[in-house]
């Protein structure tokens, strides 16, 4: 077995297709196929499965790609760990904040008056592109209705969903409300794809409903003010919106069903991480909390 086979295999793994991996190989699809057949007859398995044009890993081939891909991200982190060792290191930082925008941006301004020499390149995404291009990023920040701690995840904060109600509305005079009650009110939201909007589509399925949306956009600050004047509901986080307070207009209600709560969690790519990465992540795991 060699490294060669190791990557033909590895891309064969990836794209589900001979032809397709072929050509992001840059090399002829006979050349591929013998590869793949020598590392087959040299471990006395077949590794793919035909499925119409496809192929699919054969349990022995989905044992093996769990080891090439180990193999592949230790091969690339060597690489950059060398470049690290002879002074080239590059000090730019990617980071995609998806989520804890307003917390991000003060967080970051600060870290980089502190540290003039990184460079810190921030994008936003909505979901579908996120799922296509997360690992193009150093640093995720996003948020879901549920977190595991990992090797390349930590979380963050931990924080309870509430109701914006218009004052005038008679839910206003409650302390706390199950979800299914405004199943028929106008909703103020961020737009599809959003974070936050698919976890409040997510609670207002589990209580019943599907939410009707009055209001919606794409920046987090124009939803703020929006919700301020009362024109509609909105389930908001309790935490890192906090600027959004009861008053003459609205009032901040509990949820007690369903528990309503998202994580804000901080991701990474496995692997050697530059140290200009490594900084900055152990920045914000240790200093998020302050700028809430």
């Amino acid at each position: 077995m060699n490294l060669t086979e190791i990557t033909y295999f590895n891309e064969v793994a990836n794209t589900s297709h001979f032809t397709a991996a072929a050509k992001n190989l840059n090399v002829s699809q006979p050349a591929l196929s013998r590869a793949i057949k020598a590392l087959e007859s040299e471990l006395k398995v077949e590794l793919f499965v035909k499925k119409g044009r496809n192929v699919t890993l054969s349990p022995y081939g989905e044992a093996l790609h769990r080891h090439t891909k180990l193999i592949l991200d230790e091969l690339s982190s060597i690489s950059s760990e060398i470049n690290d060792l002879k002074n080239v290191t590059n000090n730019t930082v990617t980071i995609l904040v998806n989520s804890a925008s307003s917390q991000m941006r003060k967080l970051l301004v600060d870290y980089q008056r502190a540290n003039k020499n990184i460079n810190i390149k921030v994008s936003q995404l909505d979901k579908t592109e996120y799922r296509e291009r997360k690992n193009d990023f150093d640093l995720i920040i996003r948020s879901d209705t549920v977190f595991t701690p990992g090797k390349t995840v930590k979380g963050l904060l931990e924080e309870h969903l509430i109701v914006s109600i218009p004052k005038k509305h008679k839910l206003a005079k409650k302390s706390s409300i199950d979800l299914s009650e405004i199943a028929d009110e106008n909703l103020i939201s961020l737009s599809a794809n959003k974070d936050l909007r698919e976890i409040n589509d997510y609670y207002c399925n589990i209580a019943g409903f599907k939410p009707k949306f009055c209001f919606e956009n794409n920046s987090p600050y124009v939803i703020k003010e929006y919700i301020k004047t009362g024109l509609g509901f909105a389930i908001i986080p309790s935490i890192t919106w906090k600027e959004i307070v009861s008053n003459d207009r609205i009032k901040l209600v509990r949820i007690h069903h369903p528990n309503c709560k998202r994580f804000i969690i901080i991701e990474w790519k496995n692997g050697y991480q530059s140290k200009a990465v490594s900084d900055l992540k152990e920045y914000i795991i240790k200093n998020f909390k302050n700028y809430i």
